[in-house]
């Protein structure tokens, strides 16, 4: 591959990470599943080991039901590997709220983590998609809703 080629295959992915992201936090579910192959791999420290696209999918929307979210990604170190192929390693920030009339499942107020995306993509019909995905996490910092205690 050509130096222009791979900065433009750099350029896609990067894009691709950023719909990604913006998938996610607005709710464009559709638009975020069209980031990836159909045979993604999923490692989320939240999860026991690894999850296909029909485990992660379905618990991420029930997680995130009834909050708000930012993610951002930055400091992206992505190798192209082939023609094909590629790896990336993304420094990311998430904070998700959650409002008090829809709390979580765990009664989580807030959640901020930080730490690494160590992808892997796979270009399929002239399009880089996400072909597994591990965050690691540095750190996390939850709160719950308050409860109003009886006096």
């Amino acid at each position: 591959m050509e130096k222009v080629e791979k900065l433009a295959a750099i350029e896609d992915i990067r894009q691709l990470k950023a719909r990604y992201w913006r998938a996610i936090d607005s709710r464009s579910w559709d638009v975020w599943r069209q980031c990836f192959t159909q045979d993604v791999r999923f490692e989320f420290p939240e999860l026991d080991g690894s999850s296909s696209a029909d485990e992660f999918i379905p618990w991420t929307i029930d997680f995130l039901e009834g909050s708000s979210s930012i993610h951002r990604g930055y400091a992206p170190e992505i190798e192209i590997t082939s023609d094909t192929t590629a790896t990336g390693i993304w420094a990311f920030e998430d904070r998700i709220y959650w409002s008090l009339d829809k709390p979580n499942n765990s009664g989580l107020a807030t959640l901020q983590g930080d730490g690494h995306y160590h992808d892997s993509y796979r270009k399929e019909d002239g399009k880089w998609k996400i072909s597994s995905t591990q965050v690691v996490r540095q750190r996390i910092t939850t709160t719950a809703h308050q409860l109003s205690l009886p006096k």
